[in-house]
C-alpha cells in the first residue's frame, strides 16, 4: 500500500467466501438496491465457494441433503425456477422427498447468482491476520500486508480446519490420507485394487458408494451402527417450535448441550442407507462396526488390525472422520475475544444479540452463531436465518 493513500472504507466486509458468506453478500446486495452500499468478501481462495466444491466434490455426493428452498438465493423458490419448468420430470434434477437438489445444479445456481451480483468482482483474495476495532469502523490487516477497513464485518468462517486423525495414524502412514485434504485425488485413487474407509456418517458412506462403483474392494468401518436421519438435526429447529424455547434459555451452557443432543451426528438419509445395505447384502462393500487398534505400513499395502480381533489389508485407507469441534477462526478470533473482551460461554463460542451482533461492528455467522441459531446454524438453513437477521442491520 503506497504511503498516505487514502484507504477505501467498506460498509461491510464479510470474512469468508463460503456458502455462509456468499449468501451473505447476495442478501446484503440486494437489500440495498434503492441505497447501495459497498460490499467486499475476503477468502484466500482463488475463487468464491472453492472448498465447498472441493469437498463436495471429494464426498462424491449427488444430491444435497438440504431441499431446493435451501438455496444462495434470497427467493428460497430461486433454485426451483432456475431449474426450469420440466425440472420436475427430468430424472436427476431433484431428489424426492423434499426436492434435494442435484449438486451439479445447485453449483450451477451459484454460479449465476455470483455472476449476477458480481460477486467476483468483490472478491479479495487474502487471509485477515487481525482486527482493530474503532469507534466507527474497523481495521483489518491481511497476511499480505494489506490494510483494510470498514464499517461493519461479518464472521463468516467455516468449520475449524483441524480435521480428526486417529490416534493409530503415524506420519510414516503415507497410503493414509483424510477425504478432506487438499492433496485428496479420487483419480489416483482408482488406481488401487482396495480400500477401507473410516467413518460413518454420510461422507463416509457416500464415498464408499462411489469406490464400489468404480470397482474398489471397499471396507466400511465405523464405530457405531448406521444411523438413518432425513437431515442432520430435526426440521424443528427451522422455526419456532424448538427456536422459540431455545431462544427463551438464558443459560448458554444449557443451550449447547441442547445443540450437541440435537444433532444427528454421523448419519445418512434413508435412501443413501438403502443403497448401501444392499451391497453389504450382496458382499460388495464390507462393513464392519468396529474401530481401529493399529495400522501398519507394509511395503505398498497397509495392514489394519481391528478392535474386534479381525485384520485386513488394503492399498489405501481413506479417513471420512470429519472434524474436531472447535472455534473457527484460530489465533485471528483468540486475538479479537482476549483484546476487545468479546463475550464468549464456557465453550469458547460468541455470545451474540439476535441480529448477530458480536460487538456494535462485528456480526457472526456459522458455527459462530450456533449459541443463538441452534444445530441447523453451520448449514444452508443457518446461513438463510444468518442473513436474515444481519440484513435487519441495513436499517439502522
Amino acid at each position: 500500500m503506497v504511503e498516505g493513500a487514502a484507504v477505501e472504507v467498506y460498509d461491510w466486509l464479510i470474512v469468508g467466501g463460503g456458502i455462509h458468506g456468499t449468501h451473505i453478500a447476495v442478501r446484503l446486495l440486494a437489500s440495498s438496491r434503492t441505497q447501495p452500499v459497498a460490499v467486499r468478501i475476503v477468502d484466500p481462495s482463488v475463487t468464491l465457494l472453492r472448498k465447498w466444491r472441493e469437498r463436495s466434490a471429494s464426498t462424491k455426493m449427488k444430491y444435497l441433503r438440504s431441499p431446493g428452498v435451501h438455496n444462495l438465493a434470497t427467493d428460497p423458490f430461486a433454485l426451483k425456477t432456475f431449474a426450469g419448468k420440466k425440472s420436475r420430470t427430468k430424472p436427476g434434477i431433484f431428489a424426492q422427498p423434499y426436492a434435494r437438489p442435484a449438486l451439479e445444479l445447485f453449483n450451477r445456481h451459484c454460479d449465476a447468482l455470483i455472476a449476477d451480483a458480481s460477486l467476483g468482482e468483490l472478491h479479495i483474495m487474502d487471509t485477515i491476520q487481525s482486527m482493530d476495532l474503532g469507534e466507527d469502523r474497523v481495521q483489518l490487516k491481511t497476511t499480505s500486508g494489506k490494510l483494510l477497513q470498514s464499517k461493519k464485518v461479518v464472521l463468516a468462517l467455516g468449520p475449524a480446519e483441524i480435521k480428526k486423525t486417529p490416534s493409530w495414524v503415524t506420519p510414516e502412514m503415507s497410503q493414509v490420507q483424510h477425504l478432506f485434504a487438499a492433496e485428496f485425488d479420487w483419480s489416483e485413487i482408482v488406481k488401487y485394487k482396495s480400500v477401507a474407509i473410516i467413518g460413518g456418517g454420510i461422507s463416509a458412506v457416500q464415498a464408499a458408494l462411489y469406490a464400489e462403483s468404480i470397482g474398489l474392494e471397499v471396507h466400511l468401518l465405523s464405530r457405531h451402527p448406521m444411523r438413518t436421519h432425513m437431515f442432520d438435526s430435526d426440521p424443528g429447529w427451522l422455526g419456532p417450535k424448538f427456536l422459540t424455547q431455545f431462544s427463551r434459555e438464558k443459560s448458554y451452557a444449557k443451550r449447547r448441550q441442547w445443540i450437541d443432543r440435537s444433532r444427528y451426528t454421523g448419519s445418512v438419509p434413508p435412501e443413501i442407507h438403502r443403497s448401501l445395505n444392499s451391497r453389504i447384502q450382496s458382499g460388495r462393500i464390507h462393513f464392519r462396526q468396529t474401530e481401529v487398534d493399529c495400522g501398519q505400513q507394509e511395503g505398498v499395502t497397509t495392514q489394519l488390525t481391528l478392535k474386534d480381533r479381525h485384520q485386513i489389508e488394503v492399498d489405501q485407507v481413506i479417513l471420512a472422520t470429519g472434524f474436531q469441534k472447535a472455534r473457527p477462526g484460530g489465533k485471528m478470533i483468540d486475538r479479537l475475544v482476549e483484546r476487545y473482551q468479546l463475550p464468549v460461554s464456557v465453550c469458547g463460542f460468541p455470545i451474540v444479540d439476535r441480529q448477530l451482533r458480536w460487538h456494535p461492528r462485528i456480526y457472526v455467522s456459522g458455527s459462530l452463531a450456533e449459541l443463538e441459531i441452534g444445530p441447523v446454524a453451520k448449514n444452508i438453513a443457518g446461513a438463510r436465518q444468518a442473513a436474515e437477521r444481519i440484513e435487519s442491520a441495513l436499517k439502522n
